[in-house]
Order: C-alpha cells, then structure tokens, then sequence
C-alpha cells in the first residue's frame, strides 16, 4: 500500500450499477437463510477481520467500520540501540492498520493474549508500555498509534531512523491519511521465545453520518452530510451500509470507494432511518443489547454488492433497488401496507401455491460462526439452534446449515440470528397470483396480509418477493408467509457459551531438584591433599538441560565471586557430581553455594537457595613450591655424594697434613701449606659448588 504518498482513487471492476443490486424492481429473492446460503462468485474477498501481517507494495488500499481488528500492513521496520551486551535491542515495526482515518484504538493483542496497556505511564519516545511484555522488573513491549489525522512524522522514528544509509525515515514520511501504530520489541530470549510478538490491533473504525442525528434532514442533532467533523463513530450495519456504499468513501475530497455521492433523494429517508432504528433496537431478553451492530475490514477491491449482501446477512436484512432508489430493510418485517382478499384477485388467472420446498432447501438445524474478540478475534461457532419438531417433521433427519458471517462479533447476536434464520426459513407456503390494479402502487419487499379462507389464510402476513405488471396493470405477484414472532428470539432460545482463555502459555519454571553441596578435597596423582573445593550433587538424565550452573559468595555479600557453567551428564540415571575449583577458593572458609539447571530452550528454571558450605583446610605445602626447570631428585643424589665424597678426603688430607708437620717441626707453616692446598683441591674437584 501506498503509506506514504496520498491516498490515490480506487477502481472497481464491472458495472458497479448492475452489481450494486441485491434485487431488482422486479424480484427480492426468496428466505433469507436460503439467501444467505447462496453460492459467492469465485474469489470474492468477504469484509471482516484481517488476522495476518501483510507484507509487500501491492496490497489494496482498506478502511475499518464499526469495532475490528487486523494484524495490519508492514510498512517500515529497523533495529537500534545496545542494551549490556545485545547489540540491536530494540525491534521498530510500522504497522498500517487503515488507510483512512479512524476514530480510535481500543488496544493491542499480544502472541494472541489481550494486552494490558499502562496508558497512565508513557514513554517518552516508544509510547505506551504493554505488561505481556514485563519480565524481571523492566519492559520489553511499547505501542504508539496515530488515528491517521497526524500532519507531521513521528519524532521517535525520524530520531532512531532519519540517518539509515540504506532506507532513511524523512520528513515527509507523515502517512497522511493513514492510521497506524509503533511498536518497539526489546530482545528477550525468554519471552520472545518465537521470535518478535504478533501484533493484532483493535481499533475503532470510521466516523459515519447518522441521518437521525441531522436535524436539518428531519433528525435530531449536529450531524451534516457535507462536513464530517460532525459526524461520529457507529457499529450501526445501515449507518455504515449508508455511508460507505451509497454515499461513498472519501478522504478529504479524493473518491475513494462505493458510489460518488449518490444524491440523498435515491436514499429514501424514511426506509434507511427505520432500519437503524431497527438495528439499534434494544431487547430486553437479551440483556438490552442493541439488536445488530457489525465490524470489519473493506480493502477497496471488493465489490460494493458483495460488502452489502455481508451487512445484510449480518442482521437479517435485504437491500432493495426500486424506480432508482435504494432501500434497505432489516430484521422484522414492517407492518402492512395492504389487504387483500378473494375481490382483489384475478379469477381469470390461475394461482400457483408451494406448501413446501425440496429436502436441499429445508433445515432443522442452523449454526452461525462469528468473529469472538475474547479469543483473539478468530472465528468461533455459537451455539446451534435447533426443534426437535422440525426434526421430527423432516423424518429424524438432521438437516444442517451453516453460515459464516465475520462482520458479527457477539455471540448472542450469532444466536439471534440462527435462531431466525431457522424459524424464518420454516415458513413454506409461497402464493403467485395477479391482483388488481390497484397493486402497482406496491413493490417488492412490501408486507400485505390477505384472507382467503379457501387457501386457509385469515389476516395471513405475507412479504411480496416479484411482481410483473401487465399493459392493464394487473400484477402478478409472488408472495411468501412471514411471521413477525420469528425475528424477536425469546430468553429462552439463549444458550450458556464460554470463552477459552487466549494466552502466552509459559511452562513453570522447573525447580532445582536433587541438588545439594559439600566440602571437597582435590588429591594429586600420591594421593596428596593439594586444593580445597566444593562438591556440588544434581540429578542427571534429564532431558532439555546444556548445564549445570553454580554460583559461590560470601555470606552476606549480593554478588557471586565466582558463576560457572559446568557440562550436564544425562548419560547420568540418578545423581551426577561436579567437583568445583577455583584459585579464589581459600582453606577453611564458610562460603554460600547455590545452583540451577540451564536448559537448551528458553524456559525458565529456578536457583536452589543460597546454601552454607565450609571448604577443607587444606593450605599450601612443600609440594606446592615452584622450582622451574631444576630436577630436584637429581640434585640431591649429586650433594648427597658431593659431601660423602668431601667428608672421606678431608680427613686424609687433615691426616697426611699432621704427619707433615711432624716431619718439618713447623706445625703452623706446614698447617698453612697444607689448607692452601686443601683449597685448590677443593676447586678443582668440585668445579663451582661453594660448600661451607
């Protein structure tokens, strides 16, 4: 779509006069649930609720009516910011959600649970924080929207985006026009476990003119035709059929969709306003709601026809073309207009009567699936209506019909109408005969009742469903039995229906079971004490685990000196161990050890409590000293033999010295020669060993 570049025309393909009609002057079609049923042309896109992020340049343009939802259209996307050591944090998806302006937004969907959006606490640049994106105290989910009557860009995508060197966010990128909304996805593995949330949005859609509400045309209130700041939001199926189709689409003066302003004397006052009365029709069995109210999506490639036989199988209602005007009529049949009886027929004529019709036009059993906002606004059956008495007249056959109308988005509506579609589709008898003249003042759709007791009528409501007049102006007409009562379901065909939860599902963080510490003493390969550690005992043979994670601190300290990862055994049935090292390890010490399991998904899984554990007094010993490169064993074999070797020479040396003394009679000359050459021996033996 285009979603920044004005909204341009929308072609519709056909003859928009001859599909526009539902009927014709001549004919309205037969019951309405047989109508309902009617086969759609191939291809027709029907309006209601867009569960799925489109993506690419070639999307229709669409607007919204009444209460809906839709994924939206991808129009710009980018990552920025670090956050500790995530690069790209942040995630920014531009969703289109109309290309028209809307009244507002109701709130976000998250991965398909209802959001909880604290609108009291915005962001200064990312907009409004949703909880379904909390975890650990801080938010990771914001949404910012734009009605579509916006006139600048947004400051926080022109800030993070303006400079991109490959799609740069300027300043006409405004999206006049357009309603869409911001969200921002900061990374986290644990919550976004598929990737960035889905995002459905549920927005009010367009502000309407309200005939009733334009006391210049006969209603009662500020509403022009001609100037839609007067005009307000409505779920009304006439207000909406009124305006979108019939007097067409525009953004400001630009054509966008349905007819070009279709002159207000083909829209019959009195017909259009009747049938929003009608839909807004409060009853009291049914909690005072509003009869009908409608919601959707209408992407300008679908025909006009198409979206008003949706609104009129939505709430029990034909459109009408007659003389060039468009009538609408919805829900029961109006009071009638004419009375007849066996004068006002042609006796010339035969007359055509159908008790009933054939077993593939009758059903006991009708079921309605709507679109149910409390289960992310997906498709949902309401509770069949059915009688067992039809059933019974129909041989205890189950003869089904199911509709599918995604503009309801209420289940008691859903009910509504199955229930009148199959008591209105039970009413059989269809009449043709030519009546008096006096009948071509009548057209189809109108209500007449007759007594022709012959037939068994007596004040018999029958709605007239094609005429054809002749040069006499004798009128043949087809007439079917209606019956008021079959539009005004009573309490009693209410039926008990739930809503199942729609929620991001997380499994319960898995607690760390089988896990416990103790002292423990690293040995050499002598079976030496060398290093005090920690044991730390965990279940192995578990599935979904990559690790055993440990921390260690001091008692009453916040932080861990020590966080390792240790690789799990699930070749392990039962308990594994992992003995702990590290050089911040001292003797002796009562330390605080706790640990958890890491699995290989992102669930969750919880520490043990921070447990007391001593570690053995096992200090640095004689073994523990460095000595390089020097073979120690080597070395003392070597002064061990050096000072044997010493001790034995010394004394002969000593000896032979005393003798020579003796000899010579001078004891210190003789002493002294004797140790000087004590001395070189000494020297030349020993090489460079200095012995004292």
């Amino acid at each position: 779509m285009p979603f920044l570049a004005p909204i341009a025309a929308a072609l519709i393909g056909g003859g928009f006069a001859t599909q526009l009609l539902v009927g014709t002057a001549f004919a309205v079609g037969g019951a309405l649930l047989s109508q309902a049923m009617a086969p759609k042309p191939p291809k027709q896109v029907d309006p209601g609720v867009s569960l799925n992020l489109r993506l690419g340049g070639n999307e229709p343009l669409s607007f919204l009516v009444g209460t809906t939802a839709v994924a939206g259209h991808r129009v710009y996307a980018g990552t920025w910011g670090q956050v500790g050591e995530t690069p790209n944090a942040y995630l920014v998806d531009v969703l289109e959600i109309a290309n028209l302006p809307v009244d507002g937004y109701n709130g976000v969907f998250v991965n398909g649970e209802w959001g909880t959006i604290r609108w009291n606490e915005p962001h200064s640049e990312f907009g409004y924080p949703v909880n379904q994106g909390r975890k650990g105290g801080k938010d990771h989910l914001w949404v910012k929207f734009y009605d579509g009557r916006q006139t600048v860009p947004d400051a926080y995508l022109r800030n993070r985006f303006g400079n991109h060197p490959d799609r740069p966010y300027t300043e006409d990128m405004v999206g006049r026009g357009n309603a869409y909304v911001i969200v921002t996805v900061r990374y986290n593995r644990e919550l976004w476990q598929n990737g960035a949330p889905s995002i459905l949005s549920e927005v009010r859609g367009l502000r309407c003119y309200d005939l009733r509400k334009d006391s210049t045309v006969g209603g009662s209130g500020a509403h022009r035709r001609n100037n839609p700041e007067t005009w307000e939001w409505t779920a009304n199926p006439y207000v909406i059929a009124y305006n979108a189709a019939f007097m067409g689409v525009y953004f400001g003066s630009e054509w966008v969709w349905g007819l070009q302003n279709l002159p207000a004397l083909r829209l019959p006052q009195s017909a259009w306003i009747a049938a929003m009365n009608e839909a807004d029709r409060t009853l009291a069995a049914w909690d005072n709601q509003k009869q009908f109210t409608i919601g959707g999506e209408i992407t300008v490639d679908m025909e006009p026809a198409a979206v008003l036989e949706e609104i009129a199988r939505s709430s029990m209602g034909r459109f009408i073309e007659s003389a060039g005007s468009y009538k609408p009529r919805c829900g029961a049949p109006g009071t009638s207009v004419w009375s007849f009886g066996e004068g006002e027929l042609l006796i010339t004529d035969p007359r055509t009567i159908t008790p009933f019709p054939g077993l593939e036009n009758t059903h006991n059993y009708v079921e309605v699936s709507y679109s149910e906002p409390g289960e992310a606004w997906g498709p949902k059956a309401a509770p069949a209506q059915t009688n067992a008495a039809y059933v019974t007249a129909d041989g205890n056959r189950k003869l089904s019909a199911g509709l599918n109308l995604p503009m309801v988005n209420r289940n008691e509506q859903a009910q509504r109408l199955a229930y009148s579609y199959l008591e209105d589709g039970r009413r059989f008898r269809m009449f043709q005969a030519s009546f008096h003249p006096i009948t071509w003042l009548l057209e189809p759709g109108d209500v007449i009742d007759g007594t022709i007791l012959s037939e068994g009528y007596n004040g018999k409501q029958f709605e007239i469903l094609e005429m054809s007049g002749r040069r006499t102006f004798v009128q043949t007409m087809t007439l079917r039995e209606i019956d008021p009562s079959d539009f005004d379901p009573p309490a009693s065909a209410k039926q008990p229906w739930s809503v199942g939860p729609i929620h991001t599902i997380y499994p319960p963080a898995q607690p760390a079971t089988g896990v416990s510490f103790a002292p423990y003493i690293f040995f050499d390969n002598e079976a030496n004490a060398r290093r005090p550690g920690i044991e730390a005992f965990y279940q192995g043979g578990m599935d979904d685990i990559e690790y055993f994670r440990v921390q260690v601190r001091w008692p009453g300290s916040e932080l861990p000196f020590f966080d390792g990862e240790f690789a799990y055994r699930d070749d392990i049935v039962g308990t594994a161990s992992q003995p702990i090292f590290s050089t911040s390890f001292v003797p002796n010490a009562d330390l605080e050890v706790r640990g958890k399991y890491v699995p290989f998904s992102a669930r969750e899984t919880d520490w043990t409590s921070w447990l007391a554990v001593p570690t053995p007094d096992i200090k640095l010993g004689p073994l523990d000293v460095i000595y390089g490169d020097i073979d120690l064993d080597e070395l003392g074999k070597q002064v061990e033999g050096l000072l044997d070797w010493m001790g034995g020479n010394i004394r002969d040396v000593i000896e032979q010295a005393q003798a020579q003394a003796v000899l010579t009679g001078d004891q210190e000359l003789a002493n002294a020669m004797q140790f000087d050459e004590l001395r070189r021996s000494l020297g030349t033996v020993v090489g460079d060993l200095s012995a004292t």
